[in-house]
């Protein structure tokens, strides 16, 4: 979901039943230019309630986005043609992005997580990783 500072928006995280707090926290991520995570939690009984047909819990990473972001650089630059890869810390904010040759990366992480992270690469899936971090492609347009 992408929020301007306007307050329009395009994209969904829930179709509908939440994107009211989520924007009001973009706004906030923005003026502040702090990431957060969010979480949402529906006890199953009243799911169909607030619009969550399925329940449980939905985790929501919000940050800005403007030309330093990585994403707006990579964007920007000769890319490989799988597109790419970036990891995000949800506890600091920290994001590398990654290719086939920027595994160094790895020495500063989670042993398990350095163990799981190649895994996920050559499977070409993205995942979130008990240890507070999140992995996500990045294909090109």
């Amino acid at each position: 979901m992408l929020v301007a500072p306007d307050r329009q928006f395009t994209g969904s995280v829930s179709g509908g039943c939440i994107e009211g707090e989520v924007i009001a926290n973009a706004l906030e991520v923005m003026a502040e230019g702090q990431p957060r995570l969010l979480r949402f939690e529906v006890a199953n009984d009243r799911a169909w309630e607030v619009g969550l047909s399925c329940g449980g819990t939905i985790a929501v990473w919000i940050e800005p986005l403007d030309a330093r972001h990585p994403l707006a650089q990579a964007a920007s630059a000769p890319r490989p043609r799988e597109g790419c890869w970036r990891l995000v810390s949800l506890h600091s904010g920290d994001s590398w992005l990654l290719d086939a040759g920027s595994m160094d990366v790895l020495a500063a992480l989670p042993a398990s997580l350095a163990d799981a992270l190649p895994d996920c690469l050559a499977r070409g899936v993205g995942a979130r990783f008990d240890e507070g971090y999140f992995l996500q492609h990045y294909p090109l347009p």
